[in-house]
């Protein structure tokens, strides 16, 4: 129904309807009014007196319901939205007073109180019907105005519920906004291949072809695109038009006509959809598109329509989903509403339909209702029958099981006036969620109204179908009223029947024998078309002509009249061949070979009298020589054609031979030939393009490339196999030496050439090949001047030289001076200056060394060039020494203001320690200096943490809390004053020249241990703590310190040591708590070693060492508990026999005890 622009058309549709026109019980359509409470006011009233109302569909301009929405164009927007499922919440309370916004740019998306916008975002009660739109308002793109468009769109709902064509069930998804994190698409991949199988459902490449482009004229049953919304200004007006590759209302309008049926689509704006042009209601206007739906925000579930639920009750559903279905939305909100759901288009369509049954009849069989109707023109089931109630619309249906047949007749259904019929075709539908009883739409009929008249036409009378009669025919009997109220009977002499002798159509010129039956007494008359045919009255008849025949037969004055037998003669068609083109052409060529159509007609072609496989259209492609027919068939009548030849010119060969190599170095070339031939053009082409000139028979390629020929005679060419050039470029060539060239007599320097895949190497010197030279790498040990030359794929470099030059390393002699306790080298030839590395511990650096003890010496002198020799020379010291009478004094000694040591250094002091450096200690920028021997007894004592001296020279301190300093100095005056008289020290070996006997500093001698002190409290040396070096200078200061006393520390040198102490353990720091008891000693064997005062959270070290100082083992290394006491037992067995000492080391202490081994 369509009506004018200025009214409001609402049509209220029960969810099952009929294909043929419906009465009021089944769609009701009423005028709305200009407000939506009033429609809704008004579709209320008409849903009550049609209760089983189920959906109502809004067609025209209708005022759209506004509500409170979510954030719908971005994640940051909130505005007011269309809201068409107002119109399908009966019982809801909808409010217009509490939403206050009117910061929206666009004035139809404010909301202010009173404004007639409500105030819901979801809605206040679940609906009660389905609803749906089809508005084709204010779309000016398409040509065709508001009510050409509705027409078209009805036509095609039409013929899809008829099932006047099919969609193919398939589906295409068209993501353009798959880079928002929010799955925007999932409605579509949560309901589409639930519908058509996921097997079926394309993902479109939305960087390629754009979606309006792809559904062009194709087939879906559903397709889903999204991408940025669109806008557009028409006029004054902003349209929301599209969406991003997607297309646009002008698209679907003009060049594309959509394919899907049934659609979802999302982006920003157009879901807004009472907007001029909009996008979202442009499909409908398009194509196939039946409905459409902006499907994100919420989310849309179709899953029912897979088992035969219609789309507007999915729509109903989602509408009403709170907590049904998860997720709520496949956009950005936390929470979201859904009155913004719409759908465009026919809410009582379904996924699928089946041609429904027609011309269904109902006649009244003795008082009962009678059933006969049309099939469905497709396999189906069967039908059920209904009758229609007339107040409600409702339907009963009358069949328990469907009925396989086109009749019914049940005597438990009376027949009675004014009553609507109506019959379904139903089918066990079978698709990917499953299977469930598909129905079509309905054909329907009305028993008339009033009594019921007879076949004489008396109401109430007797003369009903199947009642008897007579037909006032003498030649038959049992007559009866049949159900076309005819009187009718058999006739005596039973039917008139004719048999065909063959086919009854045939082409012109043929014939078909027509036999009646025969009898005795028989005769026959033979009519054609109801016309007597003249001079045929025998039982057969032949018949040449087309039309209807019948054969009278008469017997004892009674006739009876055949059924007709229908003859038809096809007239031959025509036949005749075009040619689209030259029917002469080369090899790789072809023409098209058309012949005349027609209705129904059947090709065949041949070429040489042999049918061609597959060549049954009205053209065929000719590509090969030979005599071609075509053979038209129309009716069973054929004709074929005059031949038509087709001739295919010889073309000629194309080959390239090289006249060389095709793999060179860059600056070469190969001269390509071609075949020859009479009349034979050429055209060179490198990588597919033609080389400008190259038009001889040969072609010099001097450039890497794939070389073709194109050889043409006459018009026919050929083009040759490529030949492919490979132009190699020669790789670079260049030497990196990993250290200086200038090298030193007996070593080498590593030349290194640059590397790449497939790359080979000769080296040369003065240009000399070097034989085996041949890796990337080179170790140059003589002078002269080196080249690489690097091969690839047969090209070659050769690298600039790089000059190896050998330098000279001084020629050096050692000796030794036993007398002077020195050892020394002499040194020539070389570089000058000279340096010297001894292996004295600590190594001296000068061309003589001194040396107390025994051994081979080893000395490194290296020149300014930097090469070095080395040579070795044995020293022996003189014979045996006298150490007897070594003295020292400790600290507190020295700092005692009436102490004799204090006395015999004020009286020595000047003499001792004169200006300008009196006694220093420290070394660098860290120095401390005592001018005086007042000084030093201001200082001294001085206990502490070893510490660096501070920073600067601190000349005479009276305050010194660092035990270093106190030791230093002490041993610094023991050592000069044994050098300066013997009346402080009687031993003929000075104190200086002493040699620690074990420990850290074995070895050294106690000048070397004063050296290193200082070089260590002033921060220039690291190599030893300060710790150890002060431990080591207190057991030098207070190990010797009186006439008798000799803790071991110190050895002499070269001879077999000084006199030792009896065998008790020494304590090297007087604070030491560690005892150490070595029993038996003398030992020959084993021996047991107690040890006790240990520190449990510090392990301790037991070692042996040798009267020379050096280490023979390490004895143990572990903890002890304070106050437990630790028992080491080991084996002495393979000892030599002499005097060991037993050194225990628990952090910076330390207890030494003496060890003969007997």
């Amino acid at each position: 129904m369509i009506l004018q622009r200025s009214l409001f058309v609402l049509l209220m549709t029960v969810q099952v309807i009929g294909a043929t026109a419906q009465t009021a019980s089944q769609k009701a359509a009423v005028q709305l009014s200009a407000t939506v409470q009033a429609s809704t006011s008004t579709i209320t009233l008409a849903w009550t007196s049609l209760p089983s109302t189920t959906s109502i569909t809004i067609y025209r301009k209708l005022k759209s319901a506004t509500s409170w929405g979510s954030a719908l164009a971005s994640p940051s927007s909130t505005a007011t939205t269309y809201a068409d499922g107002y119109y399908g919440d009966v019982n809801g309370t909808w409010t217009d007073n509490s939403v206050n916004n009117s910061a929206a740019s666009r004035p139809e998306n404010r909301n202010i109180p009173g404004d007639g916008k409500f105030d819901q975002s979801s809605f206040p009660s679940p609906l009660e019907l389905q609803v749906g739109r089809v508005d084709f308002y204010d779309m000016p793109a398409f040509s065709a105005n508001e009510t050409e468009l509705t027409r078209a769109y009805l036509n095609k709902l039409h013929a899809f519920k008829m099932k006047f064509w099919a969609p193919t069930a398939r589906g295409l998804v068209f993501d353009n906004l798959q880079w928002v994190s929010n799955p925007l698409a999932a409605s579509a991949w949560r309901n589409i291949g639930g519908m058509v199988a996921p097997a079926n459902v394309t993902a479109a490449n939305q960087g390629g072809t754009l979606f309006h482009q792809l559904v062009d004229d194709q087939s879906y049953l559903w397709t889903y695109s999204s991408g940025g919304g669109l806008q557009a200004t028409v006029g004054s007006t902003l349209t929301y038009n599209g969406a991003d590759r997607v297309g646009t209302t002008q698209d679907f309008a003009s060049t594309s006509n959509m394919g899907g049926v049934f659609n979802m689509s999302f982006g920003s704006y157009f879901g807004d959809w009472d907007n001029k042009n909009n996008f979202l209601r442009a499909p409908l206007a398009s194509g196939y598109g039946l409905t459409n739906c902006w499907a994100a925000i919420p989310a849309w579930y179709f899953h029912h329509m897979a088992m035969g639920e219609n789309i507007g009750y999915s729509t109903m559903v989602s509408m009403n989903n709170t907590s049904l279905y998860t997720p709520l939305t496949d956009g950005w909100q936390s929470t979201t509403g859904n009155t913004h759901l719409a759908l465009m288009g026919d809410p009582s369509l379904r996924l699928k339909f089946l041609v429904p049954p027609s011309n269904l009849v109902v006649t009244n069989t003795a008082g009962t209702a009678s059933f006969a109707w049309t099939p469905a023109s497709e396999a189906v089931d069967g039908y059920h029958l209904y009758r229609v109630n007339s107040s409600t619309g409702a339907l009963t249906r009358l069949t328990t099981n469907a009925v396989t047949g086109t009749t019914y007749s049940n005597g438990a259904i009376p027949y009675t006036a004014s009553t609507e019929y109506m019959v379904r075709a139903v089918k066990l539908q079978t698709d990917p969620s499953g299977s469930y009883y598909n129905l079509s739409l309905g054909s329907f009929a009305m028993t008339p109204a009033g009594g019921v008249a007879d076949c004489q036409g008396v109401v109430g009378g007797s003369a009903a179908p199947g009642v008897a009669c007579n037909d006032g025919n003498a030649c038959t009997i049992n007559d009866v009223w049949t159900t076309s109220c005819q009187c009718a009977g058999t006739a005596v002499n039973g039917a008139a029947t004719i048999t065909a002798g063959g086919p009854t159509s045939f082409c012109t010129g043929g014939s078909v024998v027509l036999s009646a039956n025969t009898g005795t007494g028989y005769t026959h008359v033979w009519k054609k078309n109801g016309t007597t045919i003249s001079g045929a009255t025998a039982s057969t008849y032949t018949a040449n002509s087309a039309g209807g025949y019948t054969v009278v037969v008469t017997v004892s004055g009674c006739a009876a009249t055949s059924a007709s037998v229908v003859v038809t003669v096809s007239a031959a068609p025509a036949a005749s061949i075009a040619a689209a083109g030259p029917t002469t052409f080369c090899p790789g060529g072809s023409v098209v070979l058309t012949t005349n159509t027609g209705t129904g007609y059947t090709y065949v072609w041949k070429r040489n009298g042999t049918t061609i496989s597959g060549a049954t259209s009205n053209t065929y492609t000719a590509t090969q020589a030979g005599g071609h027919t075509v053979t038209i068939t129309s009716g069973g009548c054929s004709t074929t054609s005059s031949s038509t030849t087709v001739t295919l010119s010889a073309s000629p060969s194309a080959t390239i031979t090289p006249s060389g190599a095709t793999s060179f170095c860059t600056g070469g070339s190969v001269v390509l030939n071609a075949n020859t031939g009479t009349g034979y053009t050429y055209v060179w082409k490198k990588n597919g393009a033609t080389i400008s000139g190259a038009t001889s028979s040969s072609c010099t390629a001097n450039t890497a490339g794939s070389y073709t020929v194109t050889v043409t005679s006459g018009s026919c060419a050929t083009t040759s196999a490529a030949v492919t050039v490979a132009v190699g470029s020669a790789p670079t060539a260049a030497i990196t030496a990993v250290s200086s060239t200038a090298i030193c007599a007996g070593t080498s320097v590593v030349l290194n050439a640059n590397t790449g895949t497939g790359y080979t190497y000769v080296w040369k010197n003065n240009g000399t090949t070097i034989s085996g030279a041949t890796s990337s790498s080179y170790s140059a040990t003589s002078a002269g001047s080196y080249t690489v030359t690097v091969t690839n794929s047969g090209c070659s470099t050769t690298s600039s030289a790089a000059s190896v030059t050998v330098l000279a390393a001084p020629t050096i002699a050692c000796s030794a001076n036993t007398a002077a306790g020195t050892v020394s080298v002499t040194a020539t030839g070389g570089t000058t200056p000279y340096t010297y590395a001894w292996n004295t511990n600590p190594s001296q650096t000068t061309a003589t060394a001194s040396v107390s003890a025994a051994g081979t010496y080893t000395v490194t002198v290296r020149g300014a060039n930097g090469c070095s020799a080395t040579c070795t020379v044995a020293y022996t010291p003189a014979g045996p020494v006298n150490c007897s009478g070594t003295h020292t004094e400790a600290q507190g000694s020295w700092g005692s203001t009436s102490s004799n040591q204090s006395v015999y250094m004020t009286a020595n002091f000047v003499a001792g320690f004169p200006s300008p450096n009196y006694l220093t200690i420290g070394c660098g920028t860290r120095l401390m200096r005592f001018t005086t021997a007042a000084s030093i007894i201001a200082a001294l004592p001085t206990y502490g943490t070893p510490a660096l001296l501070p920073t600067g020279t601190t000349v005479n301190p009276t305050t010194v809390s660092n035990s270093f300093v106190g030791q230093l100095v002490s041993a610094k005056l023991n050592v000069r004053f044994d050098e300066m008289s013997t009346s402080f020290a009687p031993s003929t070996v000075l104190l200086k020249n002493m040699i620690v006997a074990s420990g850290t500093f074995a070895g050294m001698t106690v000048q070397q241990v004063i050296n290193l002190a200082d070089q260590t409290i002033g921060g220039c040396s690291t190599t030893y703590t300060r710790s150890s070096l002060s431990s080591a200078l207190t057991q030098i200061n207070n190990g010797y310190d009186g006439p008798n006393e000799n803790s071991g520390y110190l050895v002499c040198p070269g001879a077999s040591g000084m006199l030792l102490q009896p065998n008790e353990p020494v304590t090297l720091l007087e604070e030491s708590p560690l005892e150490v008891i070595v029993f038996p000693n003398p030992l020959r064997d084993a021996a047991t070693i107690l040890l006790t005062g240990g520190d449990e959270d510090e392990a301790v070290t037991i070692d042996l060492y040798t009267l020379s100082g050096a280490m023979d083992r390490s004895l143990y290394t572990g903890n002890v508990g304070a106050g437990m006491q630790q028992r080491i037992v080991w084996d002495a067995s393979d000892l030599a026999p002499g005097l060991y000492f037993c050194r225990v080391q628990q952090g910076e202490r330390m207890t030494v005890v003496k060890v003969l081994v007997q």
